[in-house]
Protein backbone atom coordinates (compact mmCIF):
# COMPACT_ATOMS: atom_id res chain seq x y z
CA UNK A 1 0.00 0.00 0.00
CA UNK A 2 3.04 2.30 0.22
CA UNK A 3 2.82 3.01 3.80
CA UNK A 4 6.22 3.60 5.63
CA UNK A 5 6.89 3.28 9.52
CA UNK A 6 7.92 6.39 10.28
CA UNK A 7 10.26 6.46 14.00
CA UNK A 8 11.10 9.53 15.66
CA UNK A 9 13.93 9.74 17.72
CA UNK A 10 13.98 12.13 21.02
CA UNK A 11 16.27 12.57 23.79
CA UNK A 12 14.74 13.35 27.71
CA UNK A 13 17.02 13.97 30.66
CA UNK A 14 15.96 12.19 34.05
CA UNK A 15 15.58 14.28 36.90
CA UNK A 16 17.06 12.34 40.05
CA UNK A 17 15.05 13.43 42.65
CA UNK A 18 16.29 15.50 45.80
CA UNK A 19 16.95 13.84 48.72
CA UNK A 20 19.34 14.46 51.68
CA UNK A 21 20.99 11.12 52.99
CA UNK A 22 23.72 10.06 54.91
CA UNK A 23 23.23 12.69 58.01
CA UNK A 24 25.65 12.53 61.03
CA UNK A 25 26.27 14.75 63.83
CA UNK A 26 29.37 14.05 65.89
CA UNK A 27 30.19 14.49 68.23
CA UNK A 28 27.03 13.52 70.13
CA UNK A 29 26.79 14.80 72.57
CA UNK A 30 29.34 18.01 71.56
CA UNK A 31 30.99 19.57 73.70
CA UNK A 32 32.56 22.56 72.07
CA UNK A 33 31.68 22.19 68.46
CA UNK A 34 29.27 20.33 66.75
CA UNK A 35 29.76 19.06 62.78
CA UNK A 36 26.98 17.94 60.63
CA UNK A 37 27.89 16.06 57.82
CA UNK A 38 25.05 15.24 54.93
CA UNK A 39 25.29 14.44 51.07
CA UNK A 40 22.09 15.87 49.16
CA UNK A 41 21.85 13.69 46.00
CA UNK A 42 20.15 15.18 42.46
CA UNK A 43 21.78 17.32 40.31
CA UNK A 44 24.67 20.35 41.51
CA UNK A 45 23.81 21.52 44.53
CA UNK A 46 26.17 24.44 45.39
CA UNK A 47 25.97 26.12 49.74
CA UNK A 48 23.63 28.70 48.20
CA UNK A 49 20.78 26.39 48.48
CA UNK A 50 21.38 24.89 51.63
CA UNK A 51 19.86 26.59 55.08
CA UNK A 52 20.91 24.68 58.12
CA UNK A 53 18.88 26.22 61.29
CA UNK A 54 19.44 25.24 65.33
CA UNK A 55 16.35 25.55 67.30
CA UNK A 56 16.16 24.71 71.15
CA UNK A 57 13.41 22.93 72.15
CA UNK A 58 10.94 25.30 73.25
CA UNK A 59 11.35 26.04 69.38
CA UNK A 60 13.36 29.27 69.26
CA UNK A 61 16.19 30.01 67.21
CA UNK A 62 19.87 29.55 67.98
CA UNK A 63 21.83 29.80 64.96
CA UNK A 64 21.61 29.95 61.59
CA UNK A 65 23.81 31.01 58.55
CA UNK A 66 25.34 33.75 60.45
CA UNK A 67 26.90 32.07 62.96
CA UNK A 68 26.62 28.19 61.03
CA UNK A 69 30.24 27.21 59.18
CA UNK A 70 29.28 25.33 56.13
CA UNK A 71 31.99 23.60 54.01
CA UNK A 72 31.90 23.33 50.53
CA UNK A 73 31.09 19.68 48.92
CA UNK A 74 33.05 17.08 47.55
CA UNK A 75 30.41 14.84 45.22
CA UNK A 76 27.62 16.43 47.29
CA UNK A 77 28.70 16.01 50.60
CA UNK A 78 28.04 19.16 52.63
CA UNK A 79 29.38 19.79 56.15
CA UNK A 80 27.99 22.25 58.30
CA UNK A 81 29.69 23.22 61.73
CA UNK A 82 28.15 25.37 64.60
CA UNK A 83 30.69 26.58 67.72
CA UNK A 84 27.45 25.90 70.29
CA UNK A 85 27.01 29.33 70.73
CA UNK A 86 24.36 31.76 69.91
CA UNK A 87 23.29 34.23 67.57
CA UNK A 88 24.89 36.71 70.32
CA UNK A 89 27.86 35.09 70.89
CA UNK A 90 27.17 33.40 73.81
CA UNK A 91 27.26 29.53 75.07
CA UNK A 92 24.45 27.48 74.81
CA UNK A 93 23.52 25.62 77.95
CA UNK A 94 23.43 21.87 77.93
CA UNK A 95 20.12 20.15 76.57
CA UNK A 96 18.93 19.74 73.58
CA UNK A 97 18.51 20.74 70.04
CA UNK A 98 17.51 20.37 67.07
CA UNK A 99 19.09 21.17 63.58
CA UNK A 100 17.12 21.71 60.41
CA UNK A 101 18.48 21.01 56.73
CA UNK A 102 16.96 22.57 53.77
CA UNK A 103 17.85 22.13 50.58
CA UNK A 104 16.65 24.47 47.88
CA UNK A 105 16.13 22.62 44.31
CA UNK A 106 18.27 25.02 41.85
CA UNK A 107 16.10 23.46 39.02
CA UNK A 108 12.35 24.26 40.43
CA UNK A 109 12.62 26.70 43.74
CA UNK A 110 9.13 25.48 44.72
CA UNK A 111 10.84 22.41 45.85
CA UNK A 112 12.66 21.54 49.20
CA UNK A 113 14.16 18.56 50.57
CA UNK A 114 14.50 18.70 54.55
CA UNK A 115 16.13 16.69 57.53
CA UNK A 116 15.75 17.25 60.90
CA UNK A 117 18.10 15.61 63.13
CA UNK A 118 18.57 16.09 67.67
CA UNK A 119 22.05 17.39 69.14
CA UNK A 120 22.75 16.91 72.40
CA UNK A 121 24.92 19.61 74.40
CA UNK A 122 26.76 18.13 77.69
CA UNK A 123 30.22 20.75 78.85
Amino acid sequence: AGNRAAVSSGRFTALISLVIEDVSSYPNPAKNYSKIRFKVSGNQINADEISVKIYDVAGHLVADGSNIDMRGAKANVFEARWDLRNKKGKRVANGAYIAKIEVRDPINWGKKAKYTLKIAVLK
